[in-house]
């Protein structure tokens, strides 16, 4: 049974006030960004719908890259588009409608978990859970992230623990009927990814058995997940039918470009090897003190479990939470990609406070929070603040990240941002292990959560000043100049001219500026005319039917490299007539004098 007090302390606000501010700003700064890379293979099916309907688009895409996944997020933003009207702000403000939805629904998983529990450990729960995510720019950023996975799987796996937590307690034929709401969860993750999706349908097999719930393993095999699948299935035949699509357009696409290049023991095992390096991106994006308290809450429960075999149902957080984190940290599209992790980590910080609070030290902690005056709070909060500033002064981590160790820049940051919380960390060691023993773990985990909102908050605020790329689409966070670049572009190429130039570019152009000039795609196109009959036939293509324009970045060319022979043809050919950030813009010699 629930309890009625289900609010944080009054002192709590101070701090939760705070992180929401921050979260405010860091969420204006990034309404303001264009769409870049792949968030454009989104923008640009959605607009192909609109244009050409759901039967013609893939035609006019391409098969390739017409449906690489199932399209229920491109329907979405068709929809958005149509209600809204085709810009940037549309999509990027579905996203922070998202995020405040997913809080809103993790808030309520850990309420609903924590009904049991004496109300300051539960009001310590909450408080907890406001806190941390209002602070984590992982999920502040990567929720306007125009993506499948940041944003309608995110939601949707935060929907379904909900639904699990909240009808866990039901029994016969209420608990049969609740079933029915976690197969539209199903299906309709199913129509939107096929890897997460599977993975959570993993975590429900594995928590019932690992607590040998048959009974309800049988009516989660058979009415929420065989329904979700059946009606994933019909929904997707009766598009298929209703369009002429492929049954199976997208998934040959993704088992042979994907499965069969990713998913390999070459990849695995080099992922091993560099598990260090990839750790940087998660420890930075969310903070090292988040990753030590997830790891920390999880011993915790883990134990309480063995101890116990008292199944709670807010444990899928942490099944689910695991499933999910873990193979993606080995094998992802970038090294860089967060996105597909992102839905796990209102899962940890519902398992850690609910952790937390189903423990003593939880309730002691509750209760002092209670008594404590606004003094105290404010005080609390401009400590936070301080140390937030300490951080900040840092500098935005992210863009050094890929640095390889020894580089001076990485190092000194590396060593900066943990030196403080090496030494908090063995003050808090000592003090529990000397005076509080019995309360060592809980008071790791409480520690941990304050610990990391300094690193938390002053990323925020740099992303909330930021006039770059502040969530990776990939490989280019940090970047800057795209907005500057398609605004030239925008007055100066014409229909009848030939393009050489990224994607997202090209769809400004397209779709927004209403301008189809032929298009050659950058950077494969450069890259694969190494060679010296790749440079035949490149020189060719320059002298004879020349691209009117060439638009290089720096992005581009860390994962497709342009050889200096190119480079060098390149400039033989054209010439440098716009530099914006990481963009430049080079204009064949045959024209050169009539640059407007």
């Amino acid at each position: 049974m629930i309890r009625k007090a289900a609010l944080p302390p009054p002192a709590a606000w101070v701090l939760i006030g705070l992180c929401a501010v921050m979260a405010v700003l860091s969420l204006r700064q990034a309404l303001t960004k264009p769409l870049s890379l792949d968030e454009t293979d989104i923008t640009i099916r959605a607009h192909m719908v609109i244009e050409h309907g759901p039967s013609g688009f893939i035609e006019a895409l391409g098969q390739d890259e017409g449906m690489t996944h199932p399209p229920l997020y491109e329907y979405t933003v068709v929809l958005l588009f149509l209600l809204f009207g085709e810009h940037d702000l549309t999509v990027r403000l579905f996203g922070v409608v998202l995020f405040v939805i997913i809080g809103l629904l993790t808030w309520g998983t850990v309420r609903r978990s924590t009904g049991g529990l004496p109300p300051p450990a539960r009001s310590l729960a909450l408080a907890a859970c406001a806190v941390l995510y209002l602070a984590n720019p992982l999920l502040i950023q990567h929720t306007l992230l125009v993506d499948a996975d940041s944003m309608l799987i995110a939601l949707l796996v935060a929907a379904a623990v909900y639904l699990f937590v909240r009808f866990e307690p039901l029994e016969g034929r209420a608990f049969m009927r609740s079933r029915l709401g976690l197969a539209v969860c199903i299906a309709l993750l199913f129509l939107t990814k096929e890897i997460t999706p599977a993975f959570l349908v993993v975590s429900l097999v594995v928590y019932r058995v690992l607590n040998r719930q048959w009974g309800r393993l049988g009516a989660d095999l058979v009415w929420s997940i065989g329904a979700g699948l059946a009606l994933a299935a019909a929904a997707w035949g009766t598009y298929c039918a209703l369009t002429g699509t492929r049954w199976d357009v997208f998934i040959a696409k993704q088992y042979n470009y994907r499965v069969t290049r990713v998913a390999t023991s070459d990849v695995v095992l080099g992922a091993l090897r560099h598990a260090p390096f990839i750790a940087r991106w998660p420890m930075y994006w969310a903070s090292t003190p988040l990753h030590v308290m997830t790891l920390v809450a999880l011993v915790m429960r883990l134990g309480a479990w063995l101890r116990e075999r008292r199944p709670q149902a807010s444990d899928l957080c942490w099944v689910a939470g695991v499933i999910i984190w873990v193979p993606y940290f080995f094998v992802k599209a970038s090294i860089d990609m967060m996105k597909y992790q992102q839905c796990a980590y209102p899962l940890f910080i519902t398992g850690a406070c609910v952790a937390l609070a189903s423990t003593d030290t939880g309730e002691r902690i509750g209760k002092a929070i209670a008594g404590w005056g606004w003094g105290r709070s404010v005080l609390l909060a401009l400590g936070v603040s301080a140390a937030a500033f300490y951080f900040a002064a840092l500098g935005d981590p992210i863009p050094i990240l890929p640095q390889p160790s020894g580089e001076a820049r990485i190092d000194r940051y590396v060593r900066l941002y943990h030196a403080p919380l090496a030494v908090i960390y063995a003050a808090a060691l000592i003090c529990l292990w000397r005076f509080h023993r019995a309360r060592l773990l809980p008071g790791l985990v409480a520690a941990s959560m304050l610990l990391s909102l300094p690193p938390n908050l002053g990323l925020s605020w740099l992303q909330s000043r930021a006039p770059y790329t502040t969530v990776e689409s990939w490989l280019n966070y940090g970047e800057k100049g795209l907005a500057d670049t398609i605004d030239y572009l925008s007055t100066r190429v014409r229909p009848d001219q030939t393009v050489m130039l990224r994607k997202d570019i090209y769809y400004y152009l397209r779709c927004r500026y209403g301008i189809q000039p032929a298009w050659v795609y950058f950077p494969d196109g450069l890259a694969r005319y190494d060679g010296p009959g790749g440079l035949i036939a490149l020189e060719t293509l320059m002298s004879r039917t020349p691209l009117d324009y060439i638009v290089l970045d720096t992005v581009s060319r860390t994962y497709a490299p342009i050889p200096d022979s190119v480079a060098e043809l390149i400039l033989r050919y054209y010439h440098l007539v716009h530099e914006g950030g990481d963009f430049r813009v080079f204009r064949t010699n045959r024209l050169r004098g009539q640059e407007v």
